[in-house]
């Protein structure tokens, strides 16, 4: 088989998706696998080849390569199965979940209190107010942030915001150190 080098950029029909190839890139790292996916845009090749340190067959590492750092490609064994069409993206679903991410960030407070708020909205729903957390709709949590700070009108809601806020401000306290 030629060379990857002497063929110019690859076509996509130099790459049948599902067939096991060998790879061996300029650095003389030799790779096998099956062939996961060939992009044209990027020129990149996805190689999936079995997790490391893994018996379990449904585990698997991915491998990105650019084409332009294939030396050599050699094909072991043509593709089992027809390629599977990849199922259909829901740009709608895409839009809302980056609109919500969007909507979870606050610049005007430190990178601290950001991730704070990041930690209660993974338990309890959160959004912002200006500089204030508001939880469930019920509970505001305004600076400095403390177990102090935390009011509404709900004694249950209130009392258990407290305790969720000084629980993720102990874990984030442990990651810090």
């Amino acid at each position: 088989m030629a060379a990857a080098k002497e063929t110019g950029r690859p076509a996509p029909s130099e790459w049948a998706v599902g067939a096991r190839v060998a790879i061996t890139t300029i650095n003389d790292e030799r790779l096998e696998g099956e062939l996961f996916s060939f992009d044209v845009v990027t020129q990149c090749v996805a190689l999936k080849m079995p997790a490391v340190q893994s018996s379990n067959p449904r585990l698997a590492t991915f491998r990105i390569i650019k084409a332009c750092f294939i030396k050599e490609k050699t094909f072991l064994a043509a593709p089992t199965e027809p390629a599977k069409p990849l199922p259909s993206v829901n740009l709608q679903k895409i839009t809302e979940r980056e609109m919500h991410a969007l909507r979870s960030l606050n610049t005007n407070v430190s990178a601290n209190v950001q991730l704070l708020f990041d930690a209660l909205s993974r338990t309890m729903p959160c959004r912002w107010h200006e500089d204030k957390i508001v939880v469930m709709d019920e509970v505001i949590i305004s600076p400095p942030y403390t177990e102090n700070e935390c009011k509404g009108n709900q004694k249950a809601s209130v009392a258990r915001v407290r305790r969720v806020l000084e629980g993720e401000k102990q874990k984030l306290a442990k990651s810090a150190n």
